[in-house]
């Protein structure tokens, strides 16, 4: 499959609750068309990279973000993207109940003082990677072989989201993957065959 380099914009932008819900839907409806193994398996690999990020992420967070004069969390062109929601619709957790904000003018409604309420696994993906200037300095004090290991695995979390939305977008899937995976049902059960 060819490699996208760039996620689409699609849904970045306010949204009312209804909206959110009947999207989430119509892309979950679609997905389901696909191969179900195969999306599974993209969104288990993404989820397995955020859970790796989240307790680095949550650190430097700690340690730069109740001093930071601008937030990069208050930022107002923060929202979900379309394969941030194609991520969700498969994911086995509870969904976000709608988009960032639902106007403009709006903070981002998961945002509280304490910091964001949602956790890491089902934020926008700019609000699980995104590394500040003060959080640099910090990223840029650890060891050479943790620094590689970081970039690696938010190389790969990109790879595996943009290979995610290809497929939705194509509406087809690759060549049968690894074997070993189980056989799965639609609806992520292991088949009693398989």
């Amino acid at each position: 499959m060819a490699a996208k380099v760039e996620e689409s914009s699609c849904y970045r932008h306010p949204m009312a609750d209804g909206c959110w819900d009947r999207l989430i839907d119509e892309l979950t409806a679609r997905l389901l068309s696909l191969d179900w193994r195969y999306v599974k398996h993209l969104v288990d690999a993404i989820e397995e990279k955020i859970k790796w990020l989240d307790p680095i992420m949550t650190k430097y967070c700690l340690l730069t973000c109740q001093e930071c004069e601008d937030c990069c969390c208050q930022a107002r062109e923060i929202y979900f993207n379309r394969t941030d929601m194609l991520y969700l619709a498969v994911l086995n957790s509870e969904i976000p109940p709608g988009q960032t904000r639902t106007k403009h003018s709006l903070p981002c409604r998961y945002l509280t003082p304490d910091g964001c309420i949602l956790p890491r696994s089902v934020r926008p993906y700019v609000c699980v990677w995104f590394i500040c200037e003060a959080q640099i300095g910090i990223f840029q004090e650890e060891p050479a072989v943790f620094q590689r290991c970081f970039l690696k695995n938010v190389g790969e979390l990109r790879e595996h989201r943009l290979t995610l939305e290809s497929l939705y977008e194509r509406g087809i899937a690759p060549a049968p993957i690894d074997k070993k995976l189980p056989a799965e049902s639609k609806l992520g059960r292991k088949d009693s065959a398989g």
